[in-house]
């Protein structure tokens, strides 16, 4: 997940999920809720089908908390975790990671990145050979 500068984020005290989500219409979307030097915290709209390159991040923890729809997590060597509304993962620093939306529904996601680095290796692509 790409770096937010601080002024990029919503920064509010108490933010609505439900009109974040009803405001930015159908999927695909992305909406830094915080964004600080210490933080990033994204709202992310994934369509049916939609799966992420496999990545990690060697110096940030991301957590994801499943908002709606079903979503399929794959954590380091741990089979597909496939999850719905409620669910709160993590991977660690240093550890592979990938999303996919399996459908037939989207999916929202709350993905939070600590610490919001905008260093070149902050998302580094897993190589494939």
């Amino acid at each position: 997940m790409p770096y937010d500068p601080p002024d990029s984020g919503l920064n509010l005290s108490v933010v609505d999920l439900a009109r974040i989500v009803s405001d930015a219409g159908p999927p695909p979307w992305r909406v830094a809720v915080v964004a600080s030097p210490a933080v990033r915290v994204v709202l992310l709209g994934m369509t049916p089908g939609t799966k992420t390159i496999p990545h990690y991040h060697p110096h940030a923890f991301e957590t994801f908390q499943v908002v709606s729809g079903v979503v399929g997590l794959t954590i380091g060597t741990e089979p597909e975790h496939i999850v719905g509304p409620g669910s709160y993962l993590l991977a660690s620093r240093g550890i592979v990671h990938g999303i996919r939306t399996p459908g037939p529904d989207a999916a929202v996601l709350m993905c939070t990145v600590t610490p919001n680095e905008d260093a070149a290796d902050e998302q580094v692509d897993v190589p494939t050979d």
